[in-house]
């Protein structure tokens, strides 16, 4: 092994003195040679070079030899030769850090270790498990470029010497290039290959144009985008531009600009394809420019006619309501923008130092800006019988009619704009009207259209809505507060009746003044503990015995003052804080039925509840819970609901109702008279009580047709199995009435007014003679 390459040194050094007269190379130097020409004919891959080097380096030194490569932040055996350590195989893995390997790399110098058991930092029980004591390594190296390294390995110390190390390093450094050179094609390739196979899948289409000669080059991609036969056609910069929109050729211009530009230059191109269509492309172009000459540009052209057709696509969709194809909300908000700045600036028509005048300026002189917020009335139950698909069809019916209509007359000076802002809700845009009277006047004409009958799916549906309409006269205005008057004044048609056009004006401004101040109220209230339970009493008329009560709620005001429900329950329904009125009242009564049963005193508590609160899903549940966690007996407390709120045809609040009633919980119908007053429709439902509203005991004064009311609801509401309870009893004349009636309970100014005081188990007749009713 080692001798022998020291024997050939020391043969080869008695030649050259022999033969001095006639030298000759050395015959380590010869077998150099000859190792780096077999290593050039090995084959044009890394692979093939690293096995031919490790075979030349062992034949010529005779020990074991291996060929790690850099590979993914670390080494691999990709070659090796000789008498391989146990483990040491082609393939294997290992880091580079902390071993002979990164020191040889780091210095780019050949290193030599004749015994490992001296390198206390190259783990030597490594070395030992792997049976090397010496080894010699050099780096495979050309330019900037480090492959690996060439190593050789021996079981013994001092096996491999200095001499070893030289030629390893010769061999290395003679290797080097061609490897790196087979590295960098072979990465070349690839990259040729993955342009291609992007080009292929992108259709991107190459090309090269040599300035000059003027020839331009075009791969088969470039043919295929124009359209061309690239057996019949060869390409040309006048071929080129001709294909071009004339805005986008620029011959002359173009070695110029491109050169200008580092990083190349990029630009939208329209192209006339031969099928008579324009595409779209966008063509990226760089330089090469030798001294200040521009000699050729070269680039890349992709066809995004699709893409582009897509973004367009896409934006008419972000615009238009999905459904109905009409304009969304984003649109409506912009056109209703411009469309409030044309019109005359306030400075102009008021004092600018008058700070409220633009506010007070009137809005029914022309030119005008109108809005018109049309709501589908009862749209909800079509939905709920007939189903979505015919409640969308009806939805896009309307839009066409709509649309039709105001394209057939000329409504206004400009343009209206139909808009869907979603559900049953349609607005129309009228940018220049010549007053409010002219504006409501189109609403109305409007729902004469709406109103005609619709066939859909073989059904003949009316549909009629209800429009608010609001009014700008001065560039002052903004487009929310317009809306936000159209939805007050949509409101306002909906609650006088629906089926009609209602006009926001102060009146209108003045109610939402006063709804927001009573939000405002409500939500003092529950933020900071004012509310209030009170209890009036409930009597049973034929055994003049207090039976019950029913919970009441009062605010408490800043001042003190107790506010009733009249003053804010319609804006907590509005607002949803409803649900937490209901939950702190249901609270106290149970509460309060828990202190009267500790009391001795038997009695039922009514509390109302919204539908709203009843439909909550896990109600019921909190319900079980308050009666579990105060031990009151179900039976005991009894729930009102309003009879507007219990919509025929089934609800959640329904649903919940019969849930209750399993348990022993009754409900009731509080305000009979006032909603659907239709007993066959509460037949469906749990209910065991109504109670009679108030404005019909109220004329209770011995008149033949306010008594023959109040006598066919008791009677009707007996037949059904229901209990009645007489509201708003003042007098001794109404409570004998309702008694012959045979009218079950009464509650009212007569019997106790509503107190926070705990009701005792009193006659209504010694109530009546004094006793305490605050």
């Amino acid at each position: 092994m080692v001798d022998g390459w020291r024997d050939a040194l020391r043969e080869q050094s008695i030649a050259g003195a022999d033969a001095a007269s006639d030298p000759q190379p050395p015959t380590w130097l010869k077998a150099v040679v000859e190792a780096q020409q077999h290593i050039a004919r090995s084959g044009p891959g890394v692979a093939d070079m690293a096995a031919a080097l490790a075979q030349e380096a062992h034949r010529i030194l005779g020990c074991a030899v291996l060929v790690p490569l850099l590979d993914e932040g670390g080494l691999r055996i990709a070659a090796a030769a000789g008498d391989l350590p146990p483990g040491m195989r082609v393939g294997r893995r290992f880091e580079v850090l902390g071993t002979l390997t990164e020191r040889c790399l780091r210095s780019g110098e050949p290193v030599l270790c004749q015994d490992t058991r001296g390198e206390s930092t190259l783990a030597p029980e490594l070395f030992a498990m792997l049976g090397i004591r010496s080894a010699a390594l050099a780096p495979l190296r050309y330019g900037a470029v480090s492959l690996g390294v060439l190593v050789a390995l021996a079981p013994t110390v001092h096996a491999v010497s200095q001499e070893d190390c030289d030629v390893l390093s010769v061999l290395a450094f003679s290797a080097a290039p061609a490897m790196v050179g087979s590295r960098i094609e072979t990465d070349l390739a690839g990259e040729r290959l993955r342009l291609s196979a992007t080009s292929t899948l992108t259709g991107a289409g190459q090309w090269r144009w040599d300035v000059l000669t003027n020839d331009l080059q075009w791969s088969p991609e470039m043919f295929e985008l124009c359209g061309l036969d690239p057996r019949t056609t060869r390409p040309s910069m006048s071929l080129w531009e001709s294909l071009l929109h004339p805005e986008d050729r620029r011959h002359e211009d173009l070695a110029a600009d491109v050169a200008d530009r580092e990083d190349g230059l990029l630009e939208t191109l329209r192209l006339r394809h031969p099928d008579g269509t324009w595409r779209e492309l966008v063509a990226w172009s760089r330089a090469i420019v030798e001294g200040d000459v521009v000699t050729c540009v070269f680039g890349a052209t992709v066809d995004v006619t699709s893409q582009r057709g897509a973004e367009r696509e896409l934006a008419r969709l972000a615009a238009r309501d999905g459904l109905t194809g009409l304009a969304n909300r984003s649109v409506l908000d912009d056109l209703l923008r411009r469309s409030i700045a044309t019109l005359p600036d306030p400075n102009d028509v008021f004092d600018p130092g008058d700070a409220d005048a633009a506010s007070e300026l009137p809005d029914d002189l022309g030119p005008l800006t109108a809005v018109l917020l049309l709501d589908l009335d009862r749209f909800k139950l079509v939905n709920d019988t007939l189903g979505h698909t015919v409640g969308d069809a009806l939805l896009v019916a309307v839009a066409q009619r709509l649309t039709a209509a105001l394209e057939l007359h000329d409504v206004s000076d400009c343009s209206p704009t139909v808009a869907r802002l979603g559900g049953d809700e349609f607005v129309v845009l009228l940018p220049w009207v010549a007053g409010v009277e002219a504006a409501c006047d189109v609403a109305r004409w409007l729902l004469e259209e709406v109103r005609q009958p619709l066939e859909i799916d073989g059904l003949d549906l009316v549909c009629t809505g209800s429009i608010g309409v609001s009014v700008a006269s001065h560039s002052g205005r903004s487009g929310s507060e317009l809306f936000r008057e159209a939805d007050l004044a949509m409101y306002r048609a909906k609650s006088v009746g629906r089926d009609r056009v209602a006009l926001y004006d102060g009146a209108l401004r003045a109610e939402a003044e006063s709804r927001m101040l009573a939000e405002r109220r409500l939500r003092v209230a529950i933020e900071r503990d004012r509310l209030l339970a009170v209890y009036q009493p409930i009597v049973g008329l034929d055994g003049e015995k207090v039976i019950g009560v029913e919970a009441l709620m009062r605010l408490r005001d800043d001042d003190g003052q107790l506010l009733l429900p009249e003053g804010f329950i319609d804006v907590a329904e509005d607002t949803g804080l409803i649900v937490e009125l209901d939950r702190y009242m249901l609270e106290q009564g149970v509460t309060k039925l828990a202190e009267w049963g500790a009391a001795g005193l038997d009695l039922t508590v009514q509390v109302n509840v919204s539908a709203r609160t009843l439909g909550q899903p896990g109600f019921e549940e909190h319900v079980h819970q308050l009666l579990d966690q105060y031990g009151v007996a179900p039976t005991s407390l009894q729930l009102e609901l309003t009879e507007t709120s219990l919509v025929p045809g089934g609800s959640a609040a329904q649903d919940a109702m019969h849930r209750l009633a399993a348990v022993g919980v009754r409900t009731g119908i509080d305000d009979f008279g006032t909603g659907y007053s239709a007993l066959a429709y509460l037949q469906d439902l749990p209910v065991s009580f109504i109670k009679i509203d108030r404005a019909f005991v109220s004329r209770l004064d011995g008149s033949p047709r306010p008594s023959a009311i109040v006598r066919a609801i008791v009677q009707l509401a007996h037949a059904h199995g229901y209990s009645v309870t007489a509201e708003g009893v003042e007098c001794q004349t109404q409570a004998d009435l309702l008694r012959d009636m045979g009218c079950d309970y009464a509650q009212g100014w007569l019997f106790g007014r509503p107190s926070v005081e705990q009701v005792p188990l009193l006659t209504w007749g010694e109530n009546r003679r004094g006793a305490p009713a605050s």
